[in-house]
C-alpha cells in the first residue's frame, strides 16, 4: 500500500464551529490525530486501525481523543470533508461542445488533478483504501460532476456514462499511487484525455 510519497504529511485546515475560531490547542490536537490516521492507514490499512494506535502515534491521550471525536469514523469524516470538496472541483468537466472541449479540457483537468494527488498522496490513499463506503462517497462526487457536464444527447445513458468516467478517474489515481507515480501529472492528464474523451464525444 505504501509508495514513495508516504513521508509527506498533509496539513489540514481546521473547521470553524458556529463562526468562532477554534482554540489553537484544539487545532493542534486534531491536526496530529488526522496526520496519525493518514500515516497509519498508509502503513496498515484503515480497517485494522484502533483508536489506541492513532492516539499513540499522535502522542495524544486516549481520553483526549473522545473530547474531539466519538469514533474512528468521525475522525475519518473530518479528514475527508475538505478533500471531497477539492475532488469535486478537480473532476468538473467544462460544459460546451464535446467535440471541441473534451480532449484539451480533460488533459488540463487531469494534469491539475494529478498534481493535487501528488501533493496529497496520503489523503488519496485514505480515500481509496478506507472501505467501500468511503470509496462510494468519492465515486458519487466524481459521478455527479461528470453527469452535470455530459451532453444531453448521447447514445449511452447519462448515469451509466457518468459512472464509467468517475470510476475510471479514481482507478487511474489508484493505479498511479500503487505504481509509485511512474508518469508526471501532465502525462497522466494526457492519458486521461486519450482514455476518456472518446466516451464523451
Amino acid at each position: 500500500m505504501g509508495h514513495k510519497y508516504n513521508n509527506r504529511m498533509p496539513q489540514f485546515h481546521p473547521n470553524v464551529n458556529q463562526g468562532a475560531p477554534m482554540d489553537r490547542r484544539v487545532q493542534r490536537t486534531r491536526q496530529r490525530l488526522k496526520q496519525a490516521l493518514v500515516a497509519l492507514t498508509q502503513e496498515k490499512g484503515y480497517d485494522a486501525l484502533t483508536i489506541q494506535e492513532i492516539t499513540r502515534r499522535a502522542q495524544v491521550g486516549y481520553r483526549t481523543f473522545f473530547r474531539h471525536y466519538n469514533s474512528k469514523e468521525a475522525l475519518l469524516e473530518d479528514v475527508l470533508a475538505s478533500l471531497l470538496e477539492e475532488l469535486r472541483a478537480l473532476t468538473v468537466i467544462p460544459q460546451g461542445d464535446p467535440a471541441e472541449i473534451a480532449r484539451p479540457a480533460l488533459a488540463d483537468r487531469g494534469r491539475r488533478l494529478f498534481q493535487h494527488v501528488e501533493a496529497h498522496p496520503g489523503l488519496y490513499t485514505v480515500l481509496l483504501h478506507s472501505g467501500p463506503a468511503v470509496y462510494e462517497r468519492a465515486l458519487a462526487v466524481a459521478r455527479e460532476e461528470a453527469r452535470r457536464a455530459l451532453p444531453a444527447a448521447h447514445p449511452v445513458p447519462r448515469d451509466l456514462l457518468a459512472n464509467h468516467l468517475a470510476a475510471a478517474t479514481l482507478g487511474m489515481i489508484d493505479w498511479w499511487l500503487d505504481n509509485d507515480a511512474p508518469y508526471t501529472p501532465a502525462e497522466m492528464g494526457a492519458f486521461m484525455a486519450q482514455l476518456l474523451a472518446p466516451a464523451i464525444i
